[in-house]
C-alpha cells in the first residue's frame, strides 16, 4: 500500500504535464445527505460516440447511475466524426437537443468559444451539488490539461487565465505494443529510439515476410495523427511562438519520411487505415507492431483477446531527440444552453469518479485517473500497465495546437499534403514547404500573426 501511494505522488510530482489543478479550487465541500433529491425524475440527453470502446462499455454502468440518482440518461449515438457538428447545432439552438457533451480534445477551444460548453469550476465549487470525495487531484494531469482547459497559455494550455470546460473520459497517450512471440522468433528487440525503430521495420519485414508496423495513414486527420506521433519526439512543432509554421523544418520532413517507410514495410492498403483498421491489423496478427493510442491496453483486458494478450509486450514510445508521447482522446462536458445543467454535471462527476474509472477500465475502457493505473488486480491482469505509468511521464499536452481552426489545418492542408508524400506523388521537402506557405497565409488571415 505504501508503494502505491509513493508511486502516485511521484507520478503527479513529475508533472505528466504542467498541472493546473492548483489554479482551480476543485475540492468540493461537504453536501447534504441527498444532493440528488432536486433532480430525481429529470432526463438528460447525451451526444455519445457509437464507435469508441470506452463509451460503448460505459453504457453498461449507466443504469446504476439512474438507480442511485433517479436521473435518466438518454444516449443519442453517432460516429465520433459527426459529433462536433451535432454539438454546435445544439449549442446554437433555442431548444437544445443535448445536455451532456462528449468531444475530442481538438474541438475544445471551438466548443468553448462558441458557448457550447459550460465552465465546470462553479459546479465543482457548489457545496450542495458536488461530491466531496471526487478527488480531482487524482485525474491524470496531462490529460486534464489537454482535454479540459481553455484560455491559458497559447489559448489551450494551463496558465492564469485557463478555465475548465471538460473532464477526461477516454483520454489517451501513445504506446508501442509488439508481438513478443514474433520478436523472440526472429531475435529482435523493441526499439529504444527512432534510428533503431527504422532499422527494425526493415529487418522484421524482411525476416518475417509479414508487415512490421501498422499505422493510421488514411487521408485527412488520421495520417496527420500518425505524423504527429513522430514529429514530437523528433523535436518538431507545428508553429513557433509567433504562430509561424515550422512543420516544414527537418523534424517534420523526417517524420513524413518515416511514414513512407511504414507504408513500404507495413500491411497492404495501409493508406486506407483509420483508427479501426489500424487496431484490427494488430489484433488480427496481420501486423507485428503497433504505435498509437493506449486504448490498446483496454482491448487487451477483454476476454476475447485473452490469448493474444499473452503474446503482446509493451514498450515506451521510442525516443527521438527526446521522449514525447501524444495526449488526446475524449472528454465530457455540460452544454451551456442545457436546461438540466446540474443533472448533467452530476452524471459527468459520476462517470469520471474513481469507482467508475476502475469499473470502466475493467470492462475494456480507457483509464483517466492515476489511482486506476496502480490497481493491483489490473496490474496482475495486464503487467503492461507498468509501462503505461512510465509513458505518462512523457505525455505532451502541447502535442498539437488546439485552436478553433485546427480542424481545417488538419484536414484541408496537412491531411491532404502528407498522403501525397507517403505515396510518392510529391517530394517530402517541397510538399511540406508548399503546405507551410499556404498555412502561413491562413494564419495571417485569421489574425494569428502579422
Amino acid at each position: 500500500m505504501n508503494t502505491v501511494n509513493k508511486n502516485r505522488r511521484l507520478t503527479i510530482k513529475a508533472g505528466i504535464a504542467a498541472s493546473t489543478l492548483g489554479a482551480f479550487p476543485l475540492i468540493p465541500r461537504a453536501q447534504g445527505s441527498d444532493r440528488f433529491a432536486p433532480y430525481r425524475g429529470q432526463k438528460i440527453t447525451a451526444c455519445w460516440p457509437s464507435d469508441y470502446a470506452t463509451f460503448q462499455v460505459s453504457k453498461q454502468i449507466i443504469p446504476e447511475f439512474t438507480k442511485q440518482t433517479g436521473i435518466q440518461v438518454e444516449l443519442d449515438e453517432a460516429p465520433y466524426v459527426q459529433i462536433k457538428n451535432k454539438l454546435l447545432e445544439s449549442g446554437a439552438a433555442s431548444n437544445p437537443k443535448y445536455d451532456f457533451a462528449v468531444y475530442i480534445a481538438p474541438w475544445k477551444s471551438e466548443l468553448a468559444a462558441k458557448k457550447c460548453l459550460a465552465e465546470l469550476t462553479p459546479f465543482f465549487n457548489n457545496k450542495v451539488l458536488a461530491d466531496s470525495k471526487y478527488d480531482a487531484n487524482d485525474l491524470i494531469p496531462g490529460l486534464l490539461t489537454n482535454i479540459g482547459l481553455v484560455g491559458g497559455r497559447l489559448g489551450y494550455l494551463d496558465g492564469p487565465n485557463a478555465k475548465l470546460y471538460g473532464i477526461p473520459r477516454g483520454g489517451e497517450t501513445s504506446i508501442l505494443a509488439y508481438r513478443k512471440d514474433v520478436f523472440d522468433r526472429y531475435k529482435v528487440k523493441p526499439p529504444a529510439d527512432y534510428k533503431s525503430f527504422a532499422q527494425l521495420l526493415v529487418e522484421l519485414n524482411e525476416k518475417s515476410k509479414s508487415p512490421a508496423l501498422t499505422q493510421r495513414l488514411l487521408k485527412g486527420h488520421h495520417c496527420v495523427h500518425s505524423w504527429l506521433l513522430h514529429l514530437n519526439p523528433l523535436g518538431g512543432h507545428i508553429f513557433d511562438e509567433q504562430w509561424n509554421p515550422i512543420f516544414n523544418q527537418a523534424p517534420g520532413v523526417e517524420a513524413v519520411n518515416f511514414q513512407k517507410l511504414v507504408k513500404e514495410t507495413g500491411p497492404d492498403g495501409i493508406q486506407e487505415f483509420g483508427f479501426t483498421e489500424n487496431i484490427n491489423s494488430f489484433l488480427s496478427g496481420q501486423s507485428n507492431i503497433y504505435l498509437d493510442s493506449t486504448v490498446i491496453f483496454s482491448l487487451m483486458l477483454r476476454p476475447e483477446n485473452a490469448e493474444l494478450a499473452k503474446n503482446v509486450g509493451f514498450s515506451l514510445h521510442p525516443r527521438g531527440v527526446k521522449y514525447a508521447s501524444s495526449t488526446g482522446g475524449f472528454g465530457c462536458g455540460v452544454m451551456e444552453n442545457s436546461n438540466q445543467k446540474e443533472a448533467s454535471f452530476l452524471f459527468l462527476e459520476w462517470i469520471t469518479s474513481k469507482q467508475q474509472d476502475i469499473q470502466i477500465t475493467k470492462l475494456g475502457g480507457a483509464p483517466n485517473r492515476v489511482s486506476t493505473l496502480y490497481q493491483p488486480d489490473l496490474l496482475r491482469q495486464l503487467p503492461g500497465f507498468a509501462v503505461y505509468q512510465k509513458q505518462l511521464l512523457h505525455a505532451t499536452p502541447d502535442w498539437r495546437p488546439i485552436i478553433p481552426q485546427w480542424d481545417e489545418l488538419n484536414i484541408k492542408y496537412l491531411g491532404a499534403t502528407i498522403p501525397d508524400v507517403i505515396s510518392g506523388k510529391a517530394s517530402s521537402q517541397a510538399a511540406m514547404n508548399d503546405c507551410a506557405k499556404e498555412v502561413a497565409v491562413k494564419m495571417k488571415e485569421w489574425g494569428y500573426n502579422s
